[in-house]
């Protein structure tokens, strides 16, 4: 531009000509901002004196109103319609059209399209340009516009992101398959990157399969500065080699390949360039033969393992997986504690990563542990089947341990098995545990067929087989836990008893302070505790279709507050003491279980309980089925003495073995709801304990009920008496309220079958007389009862029958109930026997 000596553009130019960078000069800047000052002085000369500018764009500050109604100030005069850009932020959202009042009146603001703006368009702190349109104003954008474009804009985002995703995936399983050959190296060097003499000497030596990084001391001979580590994969650099033998290659010099490092510290040494993607670290100081690449991030990771270069840019390790043998002897049948410690050591180190364990039997004479706080670890085997990790428990307590101070862990394990062989005492086969407390979203363990078990013998067990103590939403899916089993366990003192060999081991599955543990299709065996589950209020766990066989007690869940959600179906137990003990909670379903008490010698110290409720609410037990023959004292299902203990129903409980009581309920146990399903078992007591009898409510399928008959001779009844008929035969007793050898006149209310209603009908036939009166009525413990009948009519000629039928009468455990007859013909009148005399009463609560 004339009158300028330099452009801004070249003023402020952040780098000159040949694209290197440079500073801004201050006498540059202090000329240029000179001759613009010159030339305003000279336009303002030119118009006679000061320019009035127009107040093309003026804002408008939000004083009152509401979100429809919108009232405010501008802080310039307006000059009328079409001369101005006006802004606007606003406080509320609108719940309809809105208006605008910019001091000359309210007018309507409408979209750029001219229509009414529509409820919740506008939101709070909205800001907007708008123009006054004469008799309205209008947006120069709508909200909704800039919401779409908003959303495209993240959609387009997500859509990169997720192929950079794609991307970064692709290079891992690439790193991952480099790693995986590169620890080779470590194996056979115990550790060392393998060292060779001179670069001259290396086409007559022959460098083992698997080892793709190695170490020259020199080239000529050692010290002359040609050595330097060399790699068999073609990195770019010129400097390369052939090795010799039946695997010769080519190696080239490793640090001519400038995005490549020996051990992650080198990083700081390092300037890669912003065009590079990656890093190659060739080693770690515990594994140098592993090599894996870096990747950028765009700030410093929570977890720490990162390293940032010369230029300041953090790098931290892609993702990866690695194989077990690769880091120490791992042959088949002999001892790989080595290696499987420093994989899981290199895993911690790093932060996350996936252990791969080959097919085939390894020994585990020490413990393998590592600190999972803040790591995501995985150890995947290639099947239950497949692999097996022997624990020498002699020499061990402990298999497998992952533990975190922290509730950022995760770990998953899958696919291989735990034999112990040998006494553990206090040991653990499996652990990964981190505190209790807290609610997450995602599962911080996964555990997938994985088994734990001892050999056929009656010293082969730890204490505790899989535990995941403090674990967010816990995922056991076809796992198993196994304590002493086999033909060659033997109890020395009788089946079942205390030292029982399979009640060795203490528990088999520990899911103490777990939040919603998901426990699917897993299986405990020959323990004193199937699965156990303590804590203080994590809320809600599910078990579907698991086994506790043989054990002492088969299930135990407690939660010292209760809270909400429990599910339990088409479970099993096979057990000594107790099948399914649940104590505290609310919102419970216990439903189509099976259970077996399997001790038919009484070992259990009080009667054993297939199903224990204690201080639980609003609970359903449902379908469950209580099978085989074991304890004479057995109990199916039992309520506990509580006030807490309320608004339970067991319903259609089948009882297919033996039990002494179906239904025990405690004192203090509220709105309990029965309806019995099948009951083809042996059953001493349907409903025992001592409960409040109006607490409990039976429900039946088909109503119990009592008949019976006068046959044989007729009774002979008084004049002008009242007399108790004598009923003879009974046609059907449900629940056992008739004994004629007892009394043939009294109906018996039993206990512990919670009937609280019955319903009485009666048909009586006197001999035939015209004379008096004939009467009926029904008696409670000698007196009237109510909602009884106390009927009385003129005789007729002939034989004179009288049929009635009773209201509903409240009734107790323990109550007689009579019928009586009464006639005034002057001396003793028969009650005919036969087809019309008889009673029938049905229990209707």
């Amino acid at each position: 531009m004339t009158g300028f000596t330099e452009t801004a553009v070249d003023v402020f130019a952040p780098t000159d000509a040949a694209g290197y960078p440079r500073s801004v000069q201050n006498d540059a800047v202090q000329r240029w901002g000179t001759e613009v000052e010159r030339l305003i002085i000279a336009l303002i000369a030119d118009q006679g004196g000061d320019i009035d500018l127009p107040n093309l764009l003026v804002r408008a500050t939000v004083t009152g109103g509401t979100g429809n109604n919108i009232v405010a100030v501008p802080n310039l005069p307006l000059t009328g319609p079409g001369m101005q850009l006006i802004s606007l932020q606003t406080v509320a959202e609108n719940s309809g059209p809105i208006t605008l009042d910019l001091g000359d009146g309210a007018k309507p603001l409408l979209t750029n399209g001219g229509q009414q703006i529509a409820a919740g368009e506008v939101k709070a702190n909205d800001m907007f340009l708008l123009a006054d349109a004469g008799v309205h104003y209008r947006l120069y954008a709508d909200p909704s516009s800039l919401r779409n474009k908003e959303a495209a804009e993240l959609a387009q985002h997500l859509a990169e992101a997720a192929q950079f995703a794609a991307q970064a995936a692709q290079a891992a399983a690439e790193a991952a398959r480099d790693i995986a050959a590169g620890y080779a190296s470590d194996a056979v060097s115990q550790g060392n990157v393998p060292i060779y003499s001179t670069v001259a000497g290396m086409p007559s030596l022959e460098v083992p399969v698997g080892i793709q990084t190695i170490r020259v001391n020199g080239y000529a001979s050692s010290g002359d500065g040609g050595g330097g580590l060399f790699v068999d994969q073609n990195n770019g650099s010129t400097d390369t080699f052939q090795s010799g033998g039946t695997t010769a290659r080519t190696w080239y010099r490793a640090y001519e390949y400038e995005n490549s490092v020996a051990v992650p510290d080198d990083i700081g040494k390092l300037n890669p360039g912003v065009s590079a993607p990656s890093i190659n670290v060739l080693g770690y100081p515990n594994s140098p033969g592993a090599r894996n690449d870096w990747v950028r991030s765009d700030s410093n990771p929570s977890h720490g393992i990162y390293r940032t270069d010369e230029n300041g840019q953090v790098w931290v390790p892609s993702a990866f997986t690695v194989k077990a043998q690769d880091f120490g002897p791992w042959q088949q049948n002999q001892i790989a504690n080595q290696a499987l410690q420093n994989a899981v050591d290199f895993s911690v180190a790093r932060g996350y990563g996936q252990i791969i364990l080959p097919p085939g039997n390894v020994y585990l004479e020490n413990l393998v542990s590592g600190d999972s706080s803040s790591k995501i670890i995985s150890i995947i085997g290639a099947g239950m089947q497949s692999t097996t990790l022997t624990l020498d428990a002699i020499s061990s307590a402990n298999g497998i341990a992952l533990t975190s101070a922290d509730r950022l862990a995760a770990t998953h394990f899958r696919d291989f098995s735990i034999v112990i062989d040998g006494q553990a005492s206090g040991g653990t086969a499996l652990k990964s545990t981190m505190p209790p407390g807290g609610v997450q979203d995602r599962p911080s363990a996964i555990l997938q067929n994985v088994r734990v078990n001892g050999l056929a013998i009656a010293t082969d067990y730890v204490t505790f087989g899989i535990d995941v103590t403090g674990h967010w939403r816990p995922r056991l899916i076809d796992c198993f836990a196994t304590g002493c089993w086999g033909p060659e366990v033997v109890a020395p003192d009788g089946l079942y008893s205390d030292t029982d060999p399979r009640f060795l081991m203490n528990k088999g599955f520990i899911l103490d302070g777990c939040y919603s543990p998901y426990v699917v299709r897993c299986r405990a065996s020959s323990a004193h505790w199937g699965f156990f589950s303590q804590g203080t209020a994590e809320e809600a766990w599910y078990f579907h279709e698991c086994i506790a066989n043989e054990v002492r007690k088969g299930y135990y869940i407690e939660r010292t507050d209760p809270e909400p959600l429990g599910y339990m179906y088409n479970c099993h137990a096979s057990y000594r003491d107790n099948g399914i003990w649940i104590k505290g909670g609310k919102f419970l379903e216990i439903y189509r279980n099976l259970i077996y008490q399997i001790d038919p010698n009484n070992h259990s110290l009080s009667a054993p309980v297939d199903i224990l409720l204690s201080n639980v609410t609003d609970t359903t037990l449902a379908a469950n089925t209580h099978h085989y023959d074991g304890d004479t004292r057995r109990i199916a299902n039992q309520i506990d003495t509580s006030a807490l203990a309320r608004d339970i129903d067991i319903f259609d409980y089948n009882v297919t073995g033996t039990v002494a009581e179906v239904v025990r309920i405690g004192l203090g146990a509220s709105g309990v709801q029965l309806r019995p399903g099948r009951l083809t078992g042996t059953i001493g007591q349907h409903l025992a304990g001592t409960f409040g009898q109006a607490n409990i409510t039976v429900l039946r399928r088909v109503t119990p009920t009592t008949e019976v008959v006068r046959t044989g001779s007729p009774q002979g009844i008084p004049n002008n008496v009242f007399t108790a008929v004598q009923w003879n035969t009974k046609t059907r007793d449900d629940l056992g309220m008739f004994d004629a050898g007892a009394s043939s006149t009294n109906f018996v209310v039993p206990a512990h079958e919670g009937i609280r209603f019955v319903r009485v009908s009666v048909n009586v036939e006197f001999a035939a007389n015209d004379t008096g009166v004939r009467a009926i009525r029904l008696r409670r413990n000698g007196a009237a009862a109510q909602g009884g009948f106390n009927e009385l009519q003129p005789a007729g000629s002939g034989a004179y029958g009288m049929a009635v039928t009773s209201g509903k009468v409240a009734v107790a455990a323990g109550d007689v109930l009579t019928v009586e007859v009464f006639q005034t013909s002057g001396a003793d009148l028969d009650l005919n026997a036969g087809l019309y005399s008889w009673c029938s009463l049905e229990v209707v609560n």
